[in-house]
């Protein structure tokens, strides 16, 4: 069989590594490294250090050294740093903020789940590719990191990081096939405006994001990373809100605004009880100075739920349409307020193209989907495809994700066998058993 994993994450970036199935033992230790990400460390602000958590008071500093900065951990949050200023000791620094390239110096607080952790007490020397962060916010907000580095250091940085991790973690040697063309494209958008989707927390009446590592919030006006046009629309949302008053925003939990290249706008206000007044008033404004709303929907959250799990009850349509439509190549697709689709589209397009050409489906193939949000990736490759595999089975844990992908099976008119199964794939096993399905000649993941 054939394995393939993609990734398009938050950052502008995307990558095609193809896996071979004899390479079964190396991908099952993946899930287990985290990356070296170190959760909770003190940060500082300043010298381009700004994206780091909070915290009240300053650990205790148990040593002073200078070191260089090789790498990022997976969250861009925070620098590793190798430090040799011991003889035959070589560790890595986990410093918030510390970026590829610096030199500098770092007090050592200590550890935290066996990762040695500092935090910077002067840059000696700036990272490779500074630049100054376009977002009046950065460093305070969370919602993005890496702005202080130019583009196309970006892209070198997340290239190194994944060859890095395939190399050292999973044990690949360098010239191993499934490295062989490994490659990290840049987006014709660059580090900004990328983004099809952006949700902004809300507390104490005010929206924006939260700090990171920090339940505290930091108000914002705007963001870089979505659409001119969902930016304009986010204005008027927060100036309606602020001429209604703290009653009416204080019954929100957050509010998030979905784009397609077309230029239409979804936005979906969250709530803890159905707000059809307060909202359909909000709609309305928005339908008068933001012609680009194609519709807003009202999703009531889990009586009791944590907010930041995101458990919705019940979504409303209050004005126009539940959901947007995008297209991926010649594939439309529905893109439902709550349901899972990548966050950047034209990238997301680039990476399917690269695994309609690895995968190479034949007629007689049995095309497994697994964690297939709406479907896209396995109906792209049936769609783009020289043919269309035999059958396809997707799982997704997400049901109204599940329920767009057998929307979007019927509006492509797709002659394929399909089953869109809303499930774990732990229990794959067990779903394939229950469902008669063949064992898979591809698996996309």
């Amino acid at each position: 069989s054939r394995v393939f994993f993609s990734v398009v994450g938050l950052w502008p970036w995307s990558v095609l590594v193809r896996m071979r199935a004899w390479l079964r033992p190396s991908i099952q230790r993946l899930p287990a490294w985290r990356g070296g990400r170190a959760h909770g460390a003190y940060g500082v602000r300043g010298s381009g250090l700004g994206a780091s958590p909070a915290r009240q008071t300053p650990p205790e500093v148990r040593e002073v050294i200078e070191t260089t900065c090789v790498d990022v951990d997976e969250s861009g949050e925070y620098g590793i740093c190798v430090d040799e200023t011991v003889e035959g000791r070589r560790r890595a620094v986990f410093v918030p903020g510390a970026l590829p390239g610096n030199i500098l110096r770092v007090a050592i607080t200590g550890k935290r789940k066996k990762l040695t952790q500092g935090v910077t007490l002067e840059v000696i020397r700036e990272h490779r590719g500074s630049v100054e962060p376009l977002c009046m916010y950065f460093g305070a907000c969370g919602g993005c990191t890496l702005q202080q580095m130019s583009y196309e250091e970006q892209l070198r940085t997340k290239g190194f990081r994944l060859r890095n991790a395939f190399e050292r973690i999973a044990g690949l040697p360098a010239q191993h096939a499934a490295l062989i063309g490994l490659d990290v494209q840049g987006s014709a958008h660059g580090a900004y405006r990328y983004r099809n989707r952006v949700e902004f927390s809300a507390a104490d009446g005010g929206f924006g994001k939260h700090r990171r590592g920090s339940t505290d919030l930091v108000r914002i006006e705007e963001c870089a990373l979505q659409s001119s046009v969902a930016d304009r629309c986010y204005k008027e949302i927060l100036e309606y809100l602020g001429e209604q008053g703290q009653r009416v925003a204080d019954g929100i939990e957050y509010v998030s605004i979905r784009s397609a290249r077309s230029g239409e706008l979804l936005v979906n206000v969250a709530t803890r009880v159905r707000s059809d007044a307060s909202i359909s008033a909000l709609a309305g404004r928005l339908q008068e100075r933001c012609p680009s709303v194609r519709g807003v929907v009202n999703s009531v959250l889990v009586k009791g739920s944590p907010v930041g799990l995101r458990q919705v009850d019940e979504v409303h349509v209050v004005l126009g349409s539940g959901f947007l439509e995008e297209r991926l190549g010649d594939l439309v697709c529905k893109v439902s307020a709550n349901a899972f689709f990548q966050v950047n589209t034209p990238m997301t397009e680039t990476l399917y193209r690269h695994v309609v050409d690895e995968a190479a489906v034949t007629p007689s193939d049995v095309l497994y989907d697994l964690y297939c949000g709406s479907g896209t990736i396995s109906l792209f490759l049936a769609k783009h495809g020289a043919t269309p595999p035999r059958s396809i089975l997707g799982v997704e844990m997400a049901e109204v994700s599940v329920e767009d992908a057998r929307d979007n099976v019927r509006m492509n008119g797709m002659d394929v066998a399909s089953e869109y199964v809303c499930g774990d794939v732990g229990n794959l096993t067990h779903i394939v058993a229950r469902g008669g399905h063949a064992k898979p000649d591809v698996v996309v993941v």
